[in-house]
């Protein structure tokens, strides 16, 4: 086991499986047929310039890679410092998806910084607000602070496809099989007053939390799957 994580911190191995994971997106991406709901969301941002924070659940990774805005938009995702994090960071720059690295845990503050400052460059970021480490659909707090310091909106997004694996890890990983059918979805903007309460801004993330649950859920139904249990099994 110890020399399974040491061969996987070195850099040509992690640009190795970056390589692989990024060819078996566009292979699934490619041979799968996608319907995109409520992108007018994402459309009148982009017309107005406007930009915003992209939140999903860290089960949902794999395939939304493919629906970010493209090249002319910056986004930087928030991903740990772990080794699945640097994973995800190298297969991430073969979708033109920067990234920042931090969490709750370690070297958040100064992430969230970066975010904030990222945003107001006019750039879009991207956050697991259950991730790197769960519970699994239980959102965090930094999203709403950065939404509630940099004024711009949140946007819950999802997929699911009709061909799929639902793995045992703590997130319930979704690992999507090509010559499927798929959706993506997004749920409307959620805004943060920058003079909203403490309890304000519980009751916003409560709403984020929500508004991801089901936005997957219905993404799962269109597929043809039942919900994803969250950690406490509903």
């Amino acid at each position: 086991m110890r020399l399974t994580k040491n061969i996987l911190k070195k850099p040509f191995v992690i640009r190795s499986l970056s390589s692989l994971i990024s060819l078996y997106i566009n292979f699934v991406f490619r041979t799968s047929k996608w319907q995109w709901l409520n992108n007018d969301v994402i459309n009148k941002l982009l017309e107005t310039k406007t930009p915003a924070i992209i939140c999903f659940w860290h089960n949902r990774l794999l395939m939304l890679s493919k629906a970010w805005a493209g090249p002319q938009n910056k986004v930087h995702m928030l991903i740990s410092a772990h080794r699945d994090g640097l994973l995800i960071a190298e297969t991430m720059k073969h979708f033109n998806i920067l990234t920042v690295t931090g969490s709750s845990s370690k070297g958040g503050t100064q992430a969230l910084r970066n975010l904030i400052k990222l945003l107001k460059n006019g750039d879009w970021v991207g956050v697991t607000p259950d991730g790197p480490r769960g519970p699994r659909f239980k959102a965090r707090g930094g999203i709403v602070q950065i939404a509630k310091l940099s004024g711009c909106p949140i946007v819950p997004v999802s997929y699911a496809t009709t061909k799929r694996k639902v793995l045992n890890s703590w997130d319930r990983f979704v690992f999507s099989f090509p010559f499927s059918k798929g959706v993506f979805i997004a749920a409307d903007p959620i805004y943060v007053p920058s003079a909203a309460s403490e309890k304000e801004t519980q009751e916003i993330l409560l709403k984020v939390e929500n508004s991801l649950k089901q936005i997957s859920n219905y993404a799962d139904q269109i597929c043809g799957h039942p919900p994803i249990p969250d950690a406490e099994g509903l």
